[in-house]
């Protein structure tokens, strides 16, 4: 499984080279032809122009030609002179060497070929001629200059023809001049370049294998340290990172994954949090539950023993174990309207309230609280309206929770100030200020959570969960509830729609 990916990329950048290398190979083998004989072509048809020119303007070609010679190039009857037939031939000889390829004067007439080939000459018949010669033929007598490839089976290797008229003194097309050239040592030579460009390419392809093992590791270096990165997430390392910073695919997938390890480090901190809140929850329920139990089967023990006979001592512990049993059914109401409220699934139902009714009756229900304690509670007499969609009960919990503990933490003579502030139908702010003895900044961010209780001896009887009940319930009708204090000065919790 070791260096498996590697592999594979070191086959497929050689079987890509190779297939390059092919099509490179097929690609110049046809331009190549292509461009050879259509270099070969002009240069042949140049030379098959200039060549019937001279020959139509040789003197012992126009004497040919006025004598009828054997050439049959003429109407005639063959009697010309020998010795002009004879100059003319060793002239086309001459012309022949210099070409450097077959020359053929065809006379239309007679149906004779002239066939001059490095100073050798021949009759072959017209008729041995390839059936698309004619085409050539009649396109040269029509004055036109025609390159044709058919005259290969003739000659018996690849050649190229060119035709070009042989004019006489009038101007009239009297001969045509078919000039050829053997492609043999083209493709001589093309074979010869196919051996060097195979050469090359396999030159090229060795020399790249170093080149594609070192890319190959490059690109998997990424990749194992992702891989490490992984494991080490696997094995519940939440603090590894990648440290890959490319901008690429992979550079993205490093980024994902040293984000999925902060997530997972954040998820395990905060899963460590909830593991700590859970039993301190458990801690501070059991000793919750345990203090009043303990008075209470004390208490139960006394008196079922007979060891208390005064009806007066009776009355007391009578009156102590009422308590105890207030507190502990205080306890689980709270926490069972805790855990509720906590629940997601758990509906409330809301309608449509006015606010300011539900906290003026907690305002009335403190009113009470306050007076015993001589405080002072002061609001508006008129509060304006704020139409909201809420549970009456609980938002009205939620404002008696607040001022309950405002009236416990407060001296006596002290006052509280309830205010109302509202730049908009939906902008809005409820203040609740008291002058107690304030929360220190230890405690400050930790007092919406469960059991957590004040140190100060105005709380003997809490339960700590009336701040948290109170923020579960801001939390489901979407308002956000702050707390500033200065210890020795007081405290004041704001209520504002989030929305």
């Amino acid at each position: 499984m070791k260096h498996k990916i590697t592999k594979r990329l070191i086959l497929y950048f050689s079987i890509t080279l190779l297939g390059f290398a092919l099509i490179i190979g097929i690609l110049f083998s046809m331009l190549f032809m292509h461009y050879s004989k259509s270099l070969h072509a002009s240069d042949l048809k140049k030379r098959a122009i200039s060549m019937a020119d001279t020959i139509s303007k040789m003197p012992d070609f126009e004497a040919e030609h006025e004598h009828g010679t054997g050439m049959g190039m003429g109407n005639g009857n063959g009697m010309g002179s020998g010795m002009h037939h004879g100059m003319m031939r060793s002239s086309l000889r001459m012309l022949d060497e210099i070409a450097q390829s077959e020359v053929w004067i065809v006379d239309e007439q007679a149906r004779t070929i002239e066939l001059y080939h490095h100073g050798k000459t021949s009759a072959p018949d017209y008729d041995a001629l390839p059936p698309e010669a004619s085409e050539v033929i009649d396109e040269v007598f029509s004055g036109s200059v025609p390159v044709s490839e058919n005259f290969s089976k003739t000659l018996g290797t690849p050649s190229v023809t060119a035709g070009a008229p042989i004019r006489d003194e009038n101007g009239s097309i009297v001969a045509a001049l078919l000039l050829h050239r053997n492609l043999n040592d083209m493709n001589k030579a093309e074979h010869g370049g196919f051996i060097i460009l195979a050469i090359c390419l396999l030159t090229a392809f060795l020399l790249s294998i170093p080149l594609s093992i070192l890319l190959a590791r490059r690109f998997i270096q990424p990749l194992q340290r992702m891989e490490a990165t992984a494991a080490s997430l696997a094995a519940g390392d939440y603090t590894a990172q990648t440290g890959i910073e490319q901008d690429d695919e992979i550079g993205s997938l490093a980024r994902s994954l040293d984000q999925l390890s902060l997530r997972l480090d954040e998820a395990s901190q905060e899963s460590s949090r909830l593991d700590k809140m859970r039993q301190d929850f458990i801690t501070n329920i059991s000793h919750e539950l345990r203090t009043p139990i303990t008075v209470l089967r004390g208490s139960l023990e006394v008196l079922q023993a007979g060891l208390i006979t005064e009806p007066a001592e009776k009355s007391a512990y009578l009156q102590e174990m009422m308590s105890n049993i207030i507190h502990l059914q205080r306890l689980v109401n709270d926490l069972l309207e805790l855990t509720r409220l906590q629940n997601i699934d758990f509906v409330i139902e809301k309608a449509p309230i006015n606010l300011t009714d539900a906290l003026s009756d907690a305002l009335h229900t403190a009113r009470h609280l306050a007076d015993s304690k001589g405080i002072g509670l002061h609001f508006p007499k008129e509060l304006p309206p704020i139409a909201f969609t809420a549970d009456y009960g609980r938002i009205r919990q939620m404002f008696l929770i607040i001022l309950d503990n405002a009236v416990k933490f407060s001296p006596a003579g002290s006052s509280i100030e309830v205010s109302l502030q509202t730049d908009t139908a939906e902008d809005w702010t409820i203040s609740i200020q008291d002058h107690g003895c304030g929360i220190s900044p230890d405690e400050l961010p930790h007092i919406f959570e469960r059991f957590h209780r004040s140190t100060s001896a105005s709380n003997p009887n809490g339960t700590g969960l009336g701040l948290a009940i109170a923020s579960q319930i801001a939390g489901r009708h979407g308002l956000r509830m702050d707390c500033e204090s200065i210890l020795k000065q007081g405290t004041t919790f704001r209520f504002r729609n989030s929305s």
